[in-house]
């Protein structure tokens, strides 16, 4: 008998000895501060074995975060791993200007460690896309489009490509930091497009030329002129 009232008591005092009392967050780059903030106070002294669902709430509801992993350290530290969407792109819309996730996902920039690095993405301006809201998704064809624009102007070393705008019509431009303007046109040749515009642009800056419009629509070359 004294042994099972152990037993019953040791097992009725675990949820009490067993709370937690540290929270760790892994991989929570561009998390905002609040909701890693309410989500520590509903984990805090929940039993570690039993941890409800409703305590992940104020990270399952926020739209960077892609998923959550939970690793118990014994005897009361919980770590919490988040699996974020990652932003590739900035997207201007009508309604303000989203951050875009690689799955397509719009949602509002915040102020995070990781500000920065947001703010220096690409912004993508399309038509098609100026009536999306907060919580749409930009198709996948538009990323992939970007993504391989990003990618040829890397390899041409065209550096620091603020917009990147997109018709239907009249196809892809691009503007600088510097205030240079490249009209690609199709996404057709884009790599050789994007290598004479480079070249154009270096021969200008050169003879100190600035405020560069450069026409790179034509395959057999570019011709390029001050705006």
């Amino acid at each position: 008998m004294l042994c099972l009232g152990l037993s019953l008591l040791i097992i009725a005092s675990v949820p009490f000895l067993c709370r937690i009392r540290r929270v760790e967050f892994i991989g929570d780059e561009f998390v905002s501060g609040a909701s890693l903030l309410q989500a520590k106070r509903a984990l805090l002294n929940q039993c570690i074995f039993t941890i409800p669902r409703s305590a992940l709430k104020p990270l399952l509801c926020e739209p960077r975060v892609k998923s959550v992993k939970l690793v118990r350290k014994l005897p009361y530290t919980l770590i919490v791993q988040v699996q974020e969407r990652a932003p590739c792109m900035l997207l201007r819309t009508d309604v303000a200007l989203f951050v875009v996730a690689r799955d397509g996902l719009l949602y509002q920039r915040v102020k995070t460690p990781a500000v920065e690095r947001v703010t220096a993405l690409p912004i993508f301006v399309a038509d098609s896309l100026r009536k999306l809201k907060l919580g749409d998704r930009v198709p996948q064809r538009y990323i992939r489009q970007v993504m391989q624009v990003m990618r040829a102007t890397q390899r041409a070393q065209l550096p620091n490509i603020r917009v990147v705008e997109w018709d239907a019509v009249t196809g892809i431009k691009l503007y600088l930091d510097d205030g240079t303007f490249i009209n690609v046109g199709s996404s057709v040749g884009l790599e050789r497009r994007l290598a004479f515009a480079a070249a154009a642009r270096e021969r200008l800056l050169e003879k100190g030329e600035r405020a560069i419009a450069i026409d790179a629509r034509t395959l057999q070359g570019s011709t390029w002129k001050r705006r």
